[in-house]
């Protein structure tokens, strides 16, 4: 976390963001597309119902259509809503792309809560779906690297590079000193 106050206070918004809001348009890119979403009805019948004695393509057409049901349909996403939900996440590239032309990470040059919360849904969802992640490398490249960037990043290679209104990396398996 920043030091600074209103910088952590735009990491918890951020955070929040990332959390709550970022859901309906990955929920919607996963299972409204039919690559991302045979993909990942494949994904999910491969690895958890393996001892359900039916048909694998039984089971994937089961899934597709629950998913898409209770992650799409169920969240709002329509015909009227669509576009805007679709809009979301090109204005959310839009503004990261402009922000990692000047830093590494959203408020400097190390991660932040602001980058970890991003990070959730635009790797697991938006970088590794196959529809966002195309949009992603198209019309964002920059964010994808950060991704990749996020993804590497390790407190042990920023330690010793301190910077102004950031709290010293701290390791939190290390016994306090007063105890």
């Amino acid at each position: 976390m920043p030091h600074d106050p209103v910088q952590a206070f735009v990491c918890r918004l951020i955070e929040d963001y990332a959390d709550e809001w970022l859901w309906r348009s990955a929920m919607h890119y996963c299972w409204s597309y039919p690559t991302s979403a045979k993909l990942l009805a494949r994904q999910i019948v491969d690895e958890m119902t393996v001892d359900v004695p039916l048909p694998a393509w039984l089971k994937r057409n089961r899934t597709e259509k629950r998913q898409f049901g209770n992650f799409v349909v169920r969240d709002g996403v329509n015909d009227r809503t669509r576009a805007n939900v679709e809009q979301g996440y090109l204005t959310l590239l839009s503004i990261l792309s402009a922000t990692f032309e000047k830093r590494r990470y959203l408020l400097g040059d190390r991660p932040t809560l602001a980058d970890i919360g991003l990070f959730g849904p635009l790797f697991r969802h938006f970088s590794m779906d196959p529809t966002p992640a195309v949009i992603m490398r198209e019309t964002a490249p920059g964010v994808m690297a950060w991704v990749y960037r996020l993804w590497n990043a390790r407190a042990s290679r920023a330690a010793d590079r301190p910077i102004a209104g950031y709290w010293p990396m701290v390791n939190i398996f290390s016994r306090p000193s007063n105890l």
